[in-house]
């Protein structure tokens, strides 16, 4: 992508978009690809990990135990999710691709990601981003 997430501060921001991506290109190219991030039964290990294991997307770079599973996985399931099951393919590529347009060349924080997903869905989905995702 062109824009330039923070991904010391923000791992998932570059990270997990780019695992997104690709989960969804592999998808495209083969739906039949082994892909290890993306659909939900991919995180289901991880999530059973003790609690005090588990960390929120928004964990500094420096403090993530389960790097890959937390920066990388965690987002392109959580994204998957949104996207197949709570407000269709259809808007959430077009939220998508706008927040791509919007931050362009630019340094978006979280807030930005999460307000141009809502603005163009026209969802509050405060309850999806606080979860952790």
């Amino acid at each position: 992508m062109i824009v330039n997430s923070d991904e010391r501060q923000w791992t998932w921001m570059d990270e997990g978009l780019n695992s997104y991506l690709q989960y969804l290109t592999q998808e495209l190219w083969d739906d039949k690809f082994p892909s290890d991030a993306g659909p939900a039964y991919t995180m289901v290990d991880y999530m059973k990990k003790p609690k005090d294991e588990l960390e929120p997307i928004m964990t500094n770079s420096e403090n993530i135990v389960h790097f890959g599973s937390n920066a990388y996985d965690k987002v392109a399931t959580g994204l998957n999710i949104l996207r197949e099951t709570i407000v269709g393919r259809k808007l959430f590529d077009q939220a998508f691709r706008e927040y791509s347009r919007r931050w362009a060349f630019k340094h978006p924080t979280p807030a930005h990601f999460f307000r141009t997903i809502e603005d163009v869905t026209g969802e509050d989905l405060d309850w999806f981003w606080r979860a952790g995702l």
